[in-house]
């Protein structure tokens, strides 16, 4: 069905006539796609209320044809520009994965497609996101996002393993204030800070990886009762911004986000999935302000702009999730630091959106991605130096992972070839996690001569001088020489014994 609805009723009434009048083959291939068999357990939900609404007022059809109709309709079709909608045999049956490694798009050419999301093994699975940009919700979210629009309750691994999306600071390593809040420098992470991850299985419980033990009800109370304010309160808020794209300033002020946001810093911490989004939508409304020359109502500047754009996509790395799912902020941030002309962020920008391009294949504003992916192979050598400075820069304030992602974009500049560029990431993730050791270690030389035992402790700085040594190769044949590694390297080279 084509055409505005005053109701979701009178457009699931209108997708009913439509299969009920369909060839005889093409219905039974519709009807084929009905689930679930039992509708007791969701009789209450919103879905089924509409649907039965719909069927009493469906006369032309039997009452049980419009409920099963109506069901396949909201469940399992795909849509389409100009407020239409399909069905596929097999597209339509393609189950839910938190992680799904493909997504449907709609081409230029109006031909619905599957498109993959990352490279998929044979025989595996295809499987697809329902949810869309909610993915980024913690597992409590997005089951309560699936139960309410698709009537199932999700297993799938992602809602079955540690919650990294629902990360906050340790209450035991971070105590909150008289008014249960965290301290500024713990929220805003200016200091090294302990977050804890819900495992919800086997028991649902929280773990601290600095405290290394499960915590009590007791120890994460404070936490948790500022936590469920916030999780019961801005997810509805704010659904409809991240799912439809929807700009602030259109249905929710600048201002209202920018302190909820500060609101969830204080309660949350920087990890937490609200805080992230909420960052997501801030970052987009200011470089939509960049593009138009607009003064703009978000307090930011462009270098805080790729600050926290960096800061996202290594949490999007940390909770396992695909970019693709910040592609329209990243690509408007990219074009508002081109617009003004700083082209040092924008490169690097820029070098975000090349590696988004093979999943975006169909998206409304693929020619701007193609454009901006123009520019960057135009300055491949810029980038990928811009890449490596900033992974040494990490490093060298020891922030080992997050110099690992740096490490590897820059890489993936300099070759097309996908197994060089694997084994030079593996590589430098544990180069990287190994040098951060390192810097730790030379920091107490006495404790590296007391070693317990003498000659398995010098077997490892033999090993760790290898290391150092292979690494600043690579650095110098790169044109990146770091002279802290030379540094590091004569250090090593005192502390072993000839």
């Amino acid at each position: 069905p084509t055409g505005a609805y005053n109701t979701s009723v009178e457009r699931v009434v209108c997708a009913v006539s439509c299969i009920a009048k369909a060839r005889p083959l093409v219905k039974d291939a519709i009807l084929q796609l009905y689930h679930p068999d039992d509708l007791s357990p969701w009789a209450d939900a919103p879905l089924v209320q509409t649907v039965r609404q719909a069927a009493l007022q469906s006369h032309d059809v039997q009452q049980n044809f419009a409920e099963q109709a109506g069901m396949i309709y909201l469940l399992n079709s795909h849509a389409f520009p100009n407020n239409a909608s399909a069905f596929f045999a097999l597209c339509s049956k393609i189950n839910h994965d938190c992680e799904g490694n493909s997504r449907f798009t709609v081409g230029a050419d109006g031909l619905g497609r599957v498109v993959a999301c990352r490279q998929i093994a044979a025989g595996e699975e295809i499987t697809q996101n329902y949810i869309g940009d909610l993915v980024i919700g913690s597992s409590l979210f997005r089951q309560s996002v699936l139960q309410e629009s698709k009537l199932f309750q999700c297993k799938c691994i992602r809602c079955r393993s540690p919650d990294f999306a629902r990360r906050v600071p340790c209450p035991v390593c971070h105590p909150r204030t008289e008014d249960n809040t965290i301290d500024a420098d713990v929220g805003l992470e200016i200091e090294e800070v302990a977050y804890m991850t819900f495992h919800p299985e086997p028991q649902g419980q929280w773990f601290c990886d600095t405290c290394e033990k499960w915590l009590s009800t007791a120890d994460v109370e404070p936490a948790l009762v500022m936590m469920q304010a916030f999780e019961s309160i801005l997810p509805q808020k704010y659904q409809h911004c991240i799912k439809n794209g929807v700009l602030l300033g259109q249905s929710i002020s600048e201002q209202d986000c920018a302190e909820d946001y500060a609101g969830c810093i204080a309660s949350l911490g920087a990890q937490h999935w609200l805080t992230v989004a909420l960052q997501l939508l801030l970052c987009h409304r200011y470089a939509e302000d960049l593009i138009q020359g607009a003064d703009s109502a978000v307090e930011m500047t462009r270098e805080s702009l790729m600050d926290t754009l960096v800061q996202i996509w290594c949490w999007f790395e940390v909770v396992g999730l695909h970019h693709y799912w910040m592609r329209d902020t990243l690509l408007c941030c990219c074009q508002a630091l081109k617009h003004t002309e700083d082209d040092e962020h924008y490169r690097v920008a820029a070098m975000y959106c090349a590696f988004l391009r093979p999943s975006i294949i169909g998206v409304d504003n693929q020619q701007q991605f193609d454009e901006v992916i123009k520019l960057v192979a135009e300055n491949m050598d810029t980038v990928a130096q811009l890449l490596h400075n900033e992974g040494n820069r990490q490093l060298l304030s020891g922030h080992a992972d997050t110099a690992v992602l740096w490490y590897e974009q820059g890489i993936a500049c300099n070759t097309s070839n996908a197994d060089v560029r694997r084994g030079l990431h593996s590589h430098h993730c544990k180069a990287c996690l190994e040098l951060q050791d390192y810097f730790g270690a030379l920091q107490d030389v006495h404790a590296l001569r007391s070693l317990p035992a003498a000659k398995s402790g010098c077997t490892a700085l033999r090993a760790l001088l290898m290391d150092v040594q292979y690494t600043q190769m690579e650095y110098d044949a790169a044109g990146t020489p770091v002279p802290e590694l030379q540094a590091l390297e004569a250090q090593l080279k005192e502390l072993i014994p000839l």
